[in-house]
């Protein structure tokens, strides 16, 4: 319990971002907050997921962040854990799932997550998964959200990776709703390695908030990020994403990218790419873009009896589905594409 008192210590003392904080000038803040009295209502229910290795490590890091941190810290007294046995086959589906998870993924073993979510309008909710990639084993993570209006949201995904441990990571954001999402990767042994792809579809007057963070602290290892964001209406996305990497972490091969594709002339989006490189001997890039729907290729599909609607969306379509097939499942995948607005 002494944990989770400092946890709330912690949150009580933060004070709520502002818009001048670099880490939240995108977000609308209107939104946030008032989950508190949630966490501690519960704290004293599982609070043995504290004495656990892993989620001592999370909660570590997260008393060392911000406002949201400190929630996600709390949070732990709820926590649902899963222990994959080393050399072992796992999948995992929504209805195992809770609203904080922490996985610990044995040596060797082989395990896929799938977190597919709807949210109806009505009140703030906050989610977050940590996991713990041991080394050798292999993590596929599948996450598909879409919200209707009035049901703003904050999630974070962080992942732990010892050596030669690997993630496939494809995040997909979809609705009408405010969001905030983080996912952050630490590639802290030597062969570790991260893909990660992510799609930000807007609607209405909604803002999505993407920040990724690809940390690298061991040598030889490997992260790539591609983000790609399909924005219509009124509506605004939002990316940052950083790169760092240690000074031990010779050899170390990063990428990250953001593509982001307006569909309407009051559409907006931001892109802020970030390199921190305190190593010599790396290879690491980053690239973002903001376009509109080519023009020619309207042309083309119209010119061939496409109605202006119908191009728009097999256009977009097909922009998102780079990222839409990278899902494990066809089905998944499926009903991730049928709820994105275009």
């Amino acid at each position: 319990m002494d944990m989770l008192k400092l946890a709330t210590s912690r949150y009580e003392a933060l004070p709520l971002p502002i818009k001048k904080d670099e880490h939240w000038r995108f977000a609308d803040l209107n939104f946030w907050g008032g989950e508190i009295s949630k966490y501690l209502e519960n704290a004293q229910k599982n609070a043995q997921v504290l004495e656990k290795k892993c989620s001592k490590i999370f909660f570590e890091k997260l008393l060392n962040g911000g406002k949201f941190d400190a929630l996600c810290a709390l949070g732990f007294a709820q926590a649902k854990v899963f222990e994959i046995p080393q050399n072992s086959h796992a999948k995992i589906s929504q209805d195992a799932l809770a609203k904080i998870n922490i996985f610990e993924i044995g040596e060797g073993a082989d395990v896929e997550v799938f977190d597919e979510r709807n949210f109806a309008g009505g009140e703030f909710c906050a989610l977050a998964n940590f996991y713990f990639v041991k080394r050798g084993a292999k993590l596929k993570v599948n996450t598909f959200y879409n919200s209707a209006e009035n049901a703003p949201r904050y999630s974070r995904s962080d992942f732990l990776l010892q050596g030669g441990a690997s993630v496939d990571d494809v995040f997909v954001e979809a609705g009408k709703s405010k969001t905030r999402a983080e996912r952050n990767f630490e590639l802290a042994g030597e062969g570790a390695n991260a893909q990660i792809g992510a799609l930000l579809a807007c609607a209405s007057t909604a803002v999505h908030d993407l920040r990724t963070r690809q940390h690298h602290t061991s040598p030889n290892s490997s992260s790539n990020l591609a983000v790609k964001n399909i924005v219509s209406d009124a509506s605004r996305a939002a990316f940052a994403g950083l790169i760092r990497v240690e000074e031990e972490a010779q050899k170390t091969q990063s990428y990250q990218s953001c593509r982001s594709l307006l569909a309407s002339d009051k559409a907006r989006a931001s892109g802020m790419p970030i390199l921190e490189i305190l190593a010599n001997d790396v290879m690491c890039s980053h690239g973002c873009a903001v376009s509109r729907p080519d023009k020619e290729q309207m042309f083309y599909m119209k010119s061939r009896g496409l109605a202006e609607k119908a191009a728009q969306n097999l256009l977009l379509g097909g922009f998102a589905n780079e990222i839409l097939e990278r899902f494990a499942d066809a089905d998944f995948a499926e009903r991730a594409r049928n709820s994105i607005s275009l």
